[in-house]
């Protein structure tokens, strides 16, 4: 990396996304994105532990022991409506501030269940397997 670039803060796409192509031009010239695909069964690398921000999927959890160990960690940001993976109250007496995306996905949630409703009501793919002689259950 350029001289600059190490000085900014890191911010840690944590879980489940591994291009943070657009996280990278979003923050640029503020911080560094880096994204780690961890699950509950890795340890923490060392450079995670000194991340500033973290941007939480829904792999992990933000509990004591796991904000204990984001000693550098200033805010979360759950990529998604819920934030049931962090322990708010501690993250609070921690100082570690947490904000989610509330309205994330909300269309297409709600587009997929209305495909769903008709598909049943409407029995389409049970029609498309009956012209294949495959739909035995319906």
């Amino acid at each position: 990396m350029e001289g600059g670039a190490e000085r900014l803060p890191l911010v840690a796409m944590m879980d489940f996304l591994s291009d943070v192509s657009v996280e990278i031009s979003v923050l640029a010239g503020v911080a560094r994105v880096k994204s780690f695909m961890l699950t509950p069964e890795h340890e923490l690398p060392e450079e995670v532990l000194l991340a500033e921000g973290i941007l939480a999927w829904h792999l992990l959890e933000y509990n004591k022991e796991m904000l204990d160990k984001l000693v550098s960690a200033k805010v979360i940001v759950r990529v998604g409506i819920g934030i049931d993976s962090v322990d708010l109250k501690y993250a609070g007496l921690k100082g570690v501030y947490v904000a989610n995306v509330p309205d994330y996905g909300v269309e297409e949630v709600a587009d997929s269940s209305m495909n769903h409703i008709l598909n049943l009501l409407r029995r389409t793919v049970c029609a498309s397997l009956q012209a294949n002689d495959v739909c035995l259950l319906l």
